[in-house]
């Protein structure tokens, strides 16, 4: 991981780095021998594999302590001092995707592209779930069947407050209900994900040329898609 000068850091009034290493063990994280609490001052015990993950995290950092790069350790401290608090609104929040969600709205220009890789995606919601949306070459708003929208928010209900957490984080960044869910489901690899939500820019890309700053942007996008799909393969918090 690429750390920020040490002049930046201290722009953004980061604290510093106060610790020589950061572990893992038995689900837990030490700096330097001291435990690792949330930011509510609650115990922070994770899976084995998600707090190495962690750890890693505040290892990898250098003077400061930058959380934009800990996207993992934001997820750990929503998921158990927000997310019995705050699970309704994020339900809500994660439901109104798929109201306009992206799968459901094709460019007349990559039409076929999109329908090769989103139509699979939206058969499978269907099929699986009753979530049977429908799609529009329009820029206008499209309204979906309630009886999708009440599956999908059936479906999500089902989620424990690690995965809703994990969710909250991933559904906004994909831009899809739909395609979350499937990347929660194990139906579509993050990978695939990261791609099909970024096909109009990669279409623009192949015709205009790259844009360096899109490019930045997206790349820490990824790290953010990445890190909450990571996070969504831990059923719950122990």
């Amino acid at each position: 991981m690429v750390g920020m000068s040490k002049a930046k850091a201290e722009n953004r009034a980061l604290p510093k780095r106060f610790y020589t290493a950061a572990l893992a063990r038995d689900g837990r994280i030490w700096l330097d021998g001291k435990e690792l609490k949330t930011q509510g001052r609650k115990p922070l015990i994770l899976p084995d594999a998600l707090a190495d993950a962690v750890a890693a995290e505040w290892q990898a950092q250098e003077t400061h302590i930058d959380p934009e790069h800990m996207p993992l350790t934001r997820l750990a401290n929503v998921a158990i001092d927000r997310a019995a608090i705050d699970r309704d609104a994020w339900l809500a929040t994660i439901a109104a995707f798929g109201e306009t969600d992206l799968l459901c709205y094709r460019d007349p220009a990559i039409a076929d592209r999109q329908a090769s890789q989103f139509d699979p995606v939206l058969a499978w919601a269907a099929a699986t779930h009753g979530i049977e949306l429908a799609c529009t070459e329009s820029v206008l708003p499209l309204a979906q069947p309630a009886t999708s929208q009440a599956a999908l928010t059936a479906l999500l209900q089902t989620a424990s407050d690690s995965e809703l957490t994990g969710l909250a984080m991933l559904v906004p960044l994909l831009g899809s209900a739909v395609l979350g869910v499937a990347v929660w489901q194990g139906q579509v690899p993050v990978e695939a994900a990261i791609a099909m939500a970024r096909l109009d820019e990669t279409a623009q890309a192949e015709r205009w040329g790259p844009d360096d700053e899109a490019e930045a942007l997206h790349a820490q996008k990824q790290k953010e898609i990445r890190a909450a799909a990571f996070f969504l393969t831990f059923k719950q918090l122990n």
